[in-house]
């Protein structure tokens, strides 16, 4: 939906966890305080917009986003977006995980986060 809406989104390369291959874009989460509509995500997301494949992102309330944006790391905004207060460089990795190595839910998948946000 964001690439209907003018943002560049990079696509991410397969990966093989647990026999099952993903290809991992970018984890991007809007919770109804930002946007519900298409017509409203799409005011949100004017100018030139682009979201590297190893951001994870969650935005709520009204960030206010910048008319320039490049994102490849990590963003938490539920007010007016500030640099030092809403990046972070690190990303959040999928790691493969075996029988022994991880808790079910993980097991399940095939593969767990690198960090919790």
């Amino acid at each position: 939906m964001l690439r209907l809406a003018g943002v560049e989104v990079e696509k991410g390369a397969n990966e093989v966890f647990g026999g099952v291959p993903y290809a991992f874009a970018p984890k991007i989460l809007l919770e109804p305080s930002f946007a519900i509509t298409f017509a409203e995500i799409k005011a949100k997301f004017q100018g030139k917009v682009k979201i590297a494949k190893c951001t994870s992102m969650v935005l709520g309330g009204d960030p206010n986003l910048p008319n320039e944006l490049t994102v490849a790391g990590t963003v938490i905004a539920r007010k007016q977006l500030n640099f030092f207060d809403h990046f972070t460089e690190e990303s959040i990795d999928f790691l493969p995980v075996k029988a022994g190595e991880a808790e079910e839910i993980y097991l399940i998948r095939g593969y767990k986060p690198s960090r919790q946000l």
